[in-house]
């Protein structure tokens, strides 16, 4: 009978190959998205890693056997796209009592006066 569950240290350092027998690194643990997902953590290089979902392994053995090449995502050390940050602006400063406005406020939150 073919073994039907694999601990996570068995898992650890077996080789992850794509379909056309590329290595794609080792498995370094396993870890779950924030929707209950389960994935493997794969070290490619030793600088970056991939996450590759379970669902995305067609077999387990010697090594694990990836079904097409979608199934790795980007690395995880790559932060997801995020827009350009615009710069910043200053507080406004209070000329009456020296308290710090929001850059947009046209009166002063402590005393009141125009800025």
């Amino acid at each position: 009978m073919e073994q039907e569950f694999f601990s996570r240290e068995e898992l650890m350092g077996k080789l992850v190959v794509d379909q056309e027998a590329m290595i794609i690194g080792k498995v370094k643990d396993l870890a779950l998205t924030k929707d209950g997902k389960m994935g493997l953590i794969v070290d490619g290089d030793g600088k970056s890693e991939k996450f590759v979902m379970l669902n995305f392994v067609q077999k387990i053995g010697d090594l694990v056997l990836l079904k097409p090449k979608e199934a790795i995502l980007p690395p995880l050390s790559a932060p997801p796209a995020q827009k350009q940050e615009t710069p910043k602006e200053a507080p406004r400063i209070c000329k009456n009592c020296g308290s710090e406005n929001t850059p947009t406020a046209k009166f002063c939150i402590k005393c009141g006066k125009g800025l």
